[in-house]
């Protein structure tokens, strides 16, 4: 690939800017697949990281339901909630629960009912503020939401979501009534914007850390490449002044060990060849005016 990107791409340049410009595009690829690589692994272990808090604040909310309604039944497994159950949903009147579950983790959660008249998901009792700054008490599930349809069979959701213009890494977990029927669900919500934080510090550390990487290299290719250069076009100059009829010309580079010194030790048999040839000339002219 080298050789084609030198021989077709870069015609026009001299060896050293084409060595310059390869390992500047090197670089350039380098950095950019080491930067990607950290963002994705940055970003699944801050996915994972936000994935065990949330469990935490689940739980929390779960045992502060379970205290404050003595006829609710949490059954969980290894510290996770695997089961909500109450024979029915109560009448919330304050936000004693969502609030004390909240100071002890923090993030946000609610308390929704199940409204048999419109079908929906209600919330009862949250700390989640509307755009207003209001609490978003009456506000419905959104009927896009993506744990509608998990809910509505039963079964728990856990991921990111969107709430009133926000993200947050959520846990919808549904809260069955005697029937087996969902009477409700436990919410808890982290805001992304933290870990987003954090992994925006993360990748602009490393894309300076990766940036100056690159500088040092790109310097230290740049010497490599005068150290090889130069010699080289001492060499070329030497070559050249022989072309042009120039024998006395001094070569460099011969005591190197490197192809450079092979080419220099070529040059100079060319030299001692240019010289013998001019010898032998000056001979035969010399003899032939003697004779004359």
């Amino acid at each position: 690939m080298s050789n084609l990107l030198t021989a077709k791409l870069l015609p026009k340049f001299k060896l050293g800017t084409k060595a310059v410009l390869c390992a500047v595009l090197l670089i350039a690829v380098n950095t950019a697949l080491v930067v990607g690589a950290g963002y994705w692994s940055l970003t699944t272990a801050f996915n994972d990281r936000a994935l065990r808090d949330i469990e935490v604040n689940l739980r929390t909310l779960a045992l502060a339901f379970a205290e404050t309604a003595p006829d609710a039944k949490i059954t969980m497994r290894d510290g996770a909630v695997v089961r909500a159950e109450i024979p029915r949903m109560p009448e919330f009147r304050d936000h004693a629960i969502v609030d004390r579950a909240v100071s002890y983790v923090g993030g946000n959660a609610t308390l929704f009912v199940f409204d048999d008249a419109s079908g929906q998901f209600v919330r009862r009792s949250t700390n989640v503020k509307k755009e207003d700054g209001n609490r978003a008490v009456g506000t419905q599930l959104a009927a896009d939401h993506p744990a509608q349809a998990l809910l509505r069979r039963g079964e728990a959701y856990k991921g990111p979501a969107v709430l009133f213009g926000k993200s947050f890494m959520t846990a919808y977990f549904p809260v069955v009534d005697a029937a087996g029927k969902v009477a409700g669900i436990l919410y808890v919500g982290i805001p992304m914007a933290q870990f987003e934080s954090m992994l925006t510090q993360a990748i602009e550390s490393m894309a300076i850390a990766a940036g100056i990487a690159a500088l040092l290299v790109l310097v230290l290719t740049l010497l490599i490449v005068r150290r090889v250069t130069r010699p080289l076009s001492s060499v070329t100059h030497s070559l050249t002044a022989l072309a042009n009829g120039k024998s006395d010309v001094a070569i460099d580079c011969e005591d190197r060990a490197d192809e450079i010194g092979e080419i220099a030790r070529t040059v100079a048999v060319f030299r001692s060849n240019s010289l013998e040839r001019a010898r032998m000339r000056s001979e035969q002219t010399a003899a032939t005016a003697a004779a004359a």
